[in-house]
């Protein structure tokens, strides 16, 4: 039986991971791990790179698995042949995953078959699975931007 779906952790996560953190300016990987921690966003904020002990002065782990904790959700910024790969791995850690990769159905049938094995291991897991090939999400409210784009807007309150 199909479980319902929960995508509160998604979207006003407690704790967020980025996988593919970069620390070289101008890659997506630093641009979302500047965005996340730039605009007061209060949650716990790890940085996944295998090849990288710190990113922008903070401790970079390894994988996911290696944080120690649950993690709510987590920015997927690898080559997108490497994505299904990252999120197998992480299943035991996070349920909710945004994938920022390209490399899948509009590059071809190739990677609409990478699209598909992605969408059979979302449903294999329970998992939520924003994109791929996505800008990511901001969240005003809770001064979160987890994304590519520049800047957060200005939360307009209404009564």
């Amino acid at each position: 039986m199909k479980q319902k779906q929960n995508f509160s952790q998604l979207f006003k996560p407690k704790s967020i991971a980025v996988i593919g953190a970069s620390g070289t300016k101008g890659k997506v990987g630093n641009m979302i791990a500047k965005n996340i921690i730039s605009h007061n966003y209060k949650g716990d904020v790890f940085f996944v790179n295998p090849k990288r002990d710190k990113i922008l002065g903070r401790k970079c782990y390894k994988s996911l698995e290696e944080i120690g904790q649950k993690v709510d959700s987590t920015i997927v910024v690898v080559p997108g042949k490497f994505v299904e790969e990252v999120i197998l791995q992480s299943v035991n850690v996070c349920k909710n995953f945004v994938v920022i990769s390209a490399g899948f159905s509009e590059t071809g049938l190739e990677g609409h078959n990478r699209e598909m094995s992605l969408k059979n291991l979302a449903e294999k897991y329970n998992l939520n699975i924003l994109g791929p090939n996505c800008l990511g999400f901001l969240i005003p409210s809770i001064g979160l931007n987890a994304s590519f784009a520049e800047g957060l807007p200005n939360q307009v309150l209404l009564q």
